[in-house]
């Protein structure tokens, strides 16, 4: 989903909830045990710029 370009005007925790996800937290925890990486990380190696609101 944070691949698309239409979804990149959301925020992570935007697309977190989007997602099904109830918390940051556990979304932050799950993004990490699946990629390694956090989502600021993932999206830093993936040159990805979201919104920041």
């Amino acid at each position: 989903m944070i691949l698309r370009p239409e979804n990149q005007k959301y925020t992570i925790v935007g697309l977190a909830y989007d997602c099904g996800f109830n918390s940051k937290t556990a979304f932050y925890r799950n993004f990490k045990n699946v990629t390694g990486l956090s989502p600021t990380q993932y999206l830093q190696q993936q040159n990805i710029q979201l919104s920041d609101n």
